[in-house]
């Protein structure tokens, strides 16, 4: 639906709020941040959310640029982003 309101909101203000759909990669990077990790990923999943585990080497992929010490990732497609203050100037 956001993608239809950042549509909308562009037509009638002119105002691009610039929206990403690119999703967000949270890293871990400890033994500890995995298993909190694997934890969220069953639970998330359990709820039907949209989560992706990748381990290091796929993450890597998406990211080229992280760290080798990147132990694994989890990836939420859904979770979009706008550029707020744009969002604002549009709205107001």
């Amino acid at each position: 639906m956001y993608q239809e309101f950042a549509t909308g909101l562009q037509a009638d203000s002119d105002i691009d709020v610039q929206l990403d759909t690119s999703g967000t990669l949270y890293v871990a990077f400890t033994e500890a941040e995995e298993a909190e990790f694997r934890a969220r990923f069953a639970w998330q999943q359990s709820q039907g959310m949209a989560i992706e585990w990748l381990d290091a080497g796929a993450a890597r992929k998406l990211e080229p640029n992280l760290s080798e010490q990147v132990r694994c990732a989890l990836r939420f497609s859904n979770d979009f982003q706008v550029e707020n203050r744009r969002l604002i100037d549009a709205c107001c």
